[in-house]
């Protein structure tokens, strides 16, 4: 990585509002999580929708699925094909991958039943 490039890293998370680099620290943390087909992203948002009283129990799961993905080398290559709330269940499409993941996903899934979606309450 070049010089010039670490400045303009560094200069580009200095001029963000905390929203923004809360967004950079989980995307730098589960590199998953960036859209892959946008290559200039802004960190205004992840591509999630999910109620805020879920994001927690979503980046336990996020952190779960990891060492997963880390085991495959796939870590910054896997992709959710899209992640959202729906009629108060946790749905998340991705591509086929291992029974593990899916048993993985599936726990977070029927624990997100048991959870409030505002804020965050069992």
């Amino acid at each position: 990585m070049s010089n010039e490039y670490k400045d303009w890293i560094t200069d580009r998370i200095a001029d963000m509002n905390p929203k923004q680099r809360k967004i950079y620290d989980i995307c730098m943390e589960y590199p998953f999580l960036i859209p892959q087909e946008d290559d200039n992203y802004n960190y205004d948002y992840l591509n999630l929708e999910i109620p805020d009283g879920w994001m927690p129990m979503f980046l336990q799961m996020c952190s779960d699925i990891k060492p997963i993905l880390e085991k495959e080398g796939l870590v910054n290559t896997f992709q959710f094909t899209q992640v959202k709330e729906k009629y108060n269940m946790l749905i998340c499409y991705y591509p086929e991958f291992n029974e593990e993941f899916d048993m993985v996903i599936s726990r977070y899934q029927h624990m997100a039943r048991y959870v409030c979606s505002k804020c965050g309450s069992p």
